[in-house]
C-alpha cells in the first residue's frame, strides 16, 4: 500500500551472513520523480501525464494475485505496460506463498522465489518500485513465525537480483478482520503491538537497514471507538500511537492508513480520515512516513470504494488528495488497493 523521497528501500541482511542483501539504495538515494498528474492538468516534473491523475509523491498498486505472474513471470508484462500508462510506479507484491511453502511443500519454493525474482527484474527494467508483501490475520496472534519466513524469502530473492532492484517489504496483517475482534479486541490489539515490536527487533537483530512498512485502519487511533486503548512497553494509548514509538528505532518506516472512502472532502471524507493521523505523527516527532490507501474493490459499504464509479472519479479524489498532502511532512503517497480492480475501473 508508495509514493516520495521520504520512503527510502530496503536493505536486508541475510541471517546466516555479515554481509547484507542489498534490496535498493541506501537511505540517501533520491527517488525519481512521478509521472501523475493533478485534477487541475499541471504536469509534474517530468511533464508527463498519468490516468490517474495524482501529483508529486509515489502512486502504487498491490497485486494480490499471484497467478498473474506465476508460473510465468513474463505473462505480466502487458500488466506493468497498462499500470505505467495510468501513471503508477510503485507495485506491492503478495509473496505470502513463500510462507506456506516454507511451511508444508518447502520443494516448491525455490521456483516461487525465482519466479518473483524474474517478475521484479522485468518491472524494475521497467522503471517500476517493487515491494514484497505478506499478511496474514493470525500472524500477529496464533501464527508469530510468519513474519520472520516472510523475511528469509525476500533475502533469497534479493540474492537473485540487483542490487536495488527490491525497493522494500510490507506486512499487511489485520487481526482486526478476523470474526474475533469484538470479543478479543484487548488481547488482539496487544499481539498486534507485540508482531510490529518483534518485527523491527528482528530488523535490528540481523542487521537490517531502510524502509519497513505495515497496514493500519484509519481508526487505529481510537477516533471511532472502534479498537481500545492498550498499555504496552510502559506506555498507554491507542495502537496507531503506540506504533509509532515502536517503529522509532528504526530510521525508515510506513505505515499504510486505509483511508477508504469514495468522497475526499468532508468530516467522513477520506482526507478527514487520512490527517488525523498524519497530525498524530507529526505531533509526535514521528520519522515514520504514510501511505494514504484507497480502495477500488468490490467491497462494502460502497461509500469506502471507487468500484463502478469510473476512472474519472478516482483520478479526480487522487487529483485532491495530491494537492491537500503533496510536499506535506509525513505523507508518502497513495496506495491503491489493488491492481486487477484499477485496471477494470481505467480500462484501456
Amino acid at each position: 500500500m508508495i509514493w516520495p523521497g521520504r520512503r527510502v528501500a530496503v536493505v536486508v541482511a541475510a541471517v546466516c551472513c555479515t554481509a547484507g542483501v542489498s534490496l535498493a539504495p541506501g537511505p540517501s538515494a533520491a527517488r525519481a520523480e512521478p509521472v501523475l498528474t493533478s485534477a487541475t492538468g499541471a504536469t509534474g516534473a517530468t511533464g508527463a501525464t498519468g490516468a490517474t491523475g495524482a501529483t508529486g509523491a509515489e502512486f502504487g498498486a498491490y497485486e494480490w494475485n499471484t497467478s498473474t505472474w506465476w508460473p510465468s513471470a513474463p505473462a505480466y508484462g502487458p500488466t506493468l505496460a497498462r499500470l505505467q500508462a495510468l501513471g503508477v510506479d510503485t507495485l506491492y507484491v503478495d509473496i505470502t506463498e513463500a510462507v506456506t511453502l516454507t511451511q508444508h511443500r518447502s520443494s516448491q519454493l525455490a521456483p516461487f522465489l525465482a519466479g518473483f525474482a524474474g517478475l521484479v527484474a522485468e518491472a524494475d527494467a521497467d522503471g517500476f518500485r517493487v515491494d514484497a508483501v505478506g499478511g496474514d490475520p493470525k500472524w500477529a496472534t496464533t501464527r508469530p513465525q510468519g513474519p520472520a519466513q516472510l523475511l528469509a524469502a525476500v533475502a533469497r530473492v534479493a540474492a537473485q537480483l540487483p542490487a536495488g532492484a527490491l525497493d522494500g517489504v510490507q506486512f499487511d496483517v489485520e487481526p482486526w478482520g478476523t470474526s474475533s475482534w469484538r470479543r478479543h479486541a484487548v488481547a488482539d490489539t496487544v499481539d498486534w503491538l507485540r508482531f510490529v515490536q518483534t518485527t523491527v527487533s528482528d530488523f535490528q537483530r540481523d542487521g537490517l537497514t531502510g524502509s519497513l512498512g505495515f497496514t493500519v485502519p484509519y481508526w487505529f487511533n481510537g477516533a471511532t471507538g472502534g479498537v481500545p486503548e492498550v498499555t504496552f512497553a510502559g506506555a498507554t494509548n491507542y495502537p496507531f500511537q503506540l506504533s509509532l514509538g515502536l517503529l522509532a528505532p528504526l530510521p525508515d518506516t510506513v505505515l499504510n492508513v486505509m483511508a477508504y472512502r469514495n468522497t475526499v472532502t468532508g468530516s467522513n471524507g477520506s482526507e478527514a480520515l487520512f490527517d488525523t493521523n498524519l497530525q498524530l505523527v507529526v505531533a509526535a516527532g514521528s520519522h515514520t512516513a504514510l501511505l494514504f490507501g484507497q480502495e477500488t474493490g468490490a467491497v462494502k459499504p460502497r461509500s469506502i470504494t471507487f468500484y463502478g464509479l469510473g476512472c474519472a472519479a478516482l483520478q479526480s479524489a487522487a487529483g485532491q488528495i495530491g494537492s491537500a498532502f503533496d510536499g506535506a511532512t509525513g505523507y508518502a503517497g497513495i496506495a491503491v488497493d489493488d491492481v486487477e480492480t484499477l485496471l477494470s475501473l481505467c480500462p484501456a
